[in-house]
């Protein structure tokens, strides 16, 4: 948690009955997991009389990327709503914020909705200060379906950050400990029983990976038998930094043993067919891996729970209504941001609405088929715009179809897409031969 967390309490432990409590602070709480107590606290003891969410927009010269938030609290009381007040760009006067909250004047640079008392937490608790009453009957529809609520991507597949290794490298020697560049790794032939090719969160793209990669991971988990020359050739090369590997946290409960990664995860989650996701994209990106992919902690795995003869397809149906527009709906106004970029770690990827693959539907299997298509398509070289035009269309029709949207909901989701310029940056996270 931040320390500010602790001003917050104080503040309304010191507030008088019908006081009330305005702060300026990071908006990064209303999502982040180390905050979840103090949102229930907020949901419990508070009234949230006014917000104003600055997104985007830059209120310090000195702390560029921060994003703030200012909020007025009060003790609970009457069931009232919410104002939530914030830019309709990211090129805002602080004048017209002002005429905006006190003078109410109506201005093109800022707006506001009022927020049921009700609808200001979610189902996650998480602290809705994203505009999103106008998408309220939209968004309840893709998290339902006949019978009740939507299946999620957490119960039907594993998510998981990647590999955690304790040290990387040694900067100051430019020489890799656990990772090393191709170059080292080419004359360590003795380490080969342990080197994996080792993938950066900037090669997952729409769709596929992009490879080769310019490093190898020692991927190092468990217990090793000390007397295999692979072995023997292992501690030789980390033996020069075991006084920092040894006083890794893991290493001093005893978790792991000082040779090993400190958080190497199961092994079977790097082998496809899989999911890859980078934590933090300004669109929502979701690659497909047939083989093995070893990545760091900045990457997201989603892995089939179900071993069955279907997983290929089931994975393939799956990564392509990731990277739809209805996820990048869903996960701008229900996931976690920081500023316009989604934060893809694991608690907003489990709460996305899924449509589930279903080996028995003509359909489905022949969309598999298209997004086979377009992944070749896309070995080939093929350029963004054709393949948009020959597959992505027809696949995003299928599943508005499947979820029931109307040609209105399919409008509003396109047309928040391209407002948020998602459309515009889309093509720098594409796969490119």
């Amino acid at each position: 948690m931040d320390y500010f967390y602790f001003f917050l309490y104080r503040g309304m432990e010191a507030l008088k009955p019908d006081g009330q409590l305005c702060m300026i602070t990071t908006n990064y709480f209303s999502t982040a997991d180390g905050a979840k107590l103090l949102r229930q606290y907020f949901k419990e003891n508070t009234h949230w009389s006014s917000i104003v969410n600055f997104n985007d927009c830059s209120l310090f010269k000195d702390a560029l990327g921060q994003h703030n938030v200012i909020f007025v609290l009060s003790h609970l009381g009457k069931n009232l709503p919410s104002q939530l007040c914030y830019p309709s760009g990211k090129e805002v006067s602080l004048n017209r914020l002002y005429e905006a909250l006190i003078c109410e004047k109506e201005n093109s640079q800022w707006d506001y909705e009022h927020i049921p008392r009700e609808r200001l937490f979610d189902r996650q608790g998480m602290l809705k200060i994203l505009p999103s009453q106008a998408h309220q009957g939209l968004l309840e529809k893709l998290q339902t379906e006949e019978g009740g609520q939507r299946p999620t991507l957490g119960q039907h597949f594993h998510v998981q950050q990647g590999i955690v290794s304790g040290f990387d490298r040694d900067f100051k020697a430019d020489k890799g400990v656990f990772v090393l560049t191709n170059k080292e790794a080419e004359g360590r032939g003795d380490l080969k029983h342990f080197l994996k090719p080792f993938y950066k969160n900037s090669q997952v793209r729409k769709y596929k990976v992009l490879k080769p990669t310019q490093y190898q991971i020692l991927y190092v988990s468990e217990t090793i038998d000390d007397q295999l020359d692979a072995s023997k050739a292992l501690f030789s090369h980390l033996t020069p930094y075991y006084e920092r590997l040894a006083s890794r946290r893991e290493v001093v409960k005893k978790i792991r043993p000082w040779y090993a990664l400190q958080w190497p995860r199961e092994a079977w989650r790097f082998t496809g067919p899989l999911i890859a996701t980078p934590q933090r994209a300004y669109v929502n990106v979701f690659a497909y891996e047939e083989d093995q992919l070893f990545g760091s902690a900045d990457l997201y795995y989603i892995s089939d729970r179900l071993g069955d003869p279907w997983r290929r397809e089931r994975t393939l149906w799956t990564m392509a209504y990731l990277n739809s527009p209805v996820v990048y709906y869903w996960l701008a106004l229900m996931g976690k941001r920081k500023g316009s970029m989604l934060e893809l770690y694991a608690t907003p990827l489990k709460t996305i609405p899924i449509l589930l693959f279903d080996p028995e539907n003509p359909q489905h299997i022949q969309l598999v088929l298209r997004i086979q298509s377009m992944l070749s398509a896309l070995d080939k070289g093929v350029a963004y715009e054709v393949i948009a035009e020959a597959h992505l269309k027809a696949i995003h029709q299928v599943y508005y179809e499947l979820l029931g949207l109307s040609n209105e909901d399919v409008v509003g989701i396109e047309d928040y897409y391209q407002s948020m310029g998602a459309g515009e940056i889309e093509s720098n996270y594409w796969y490119t031969k």
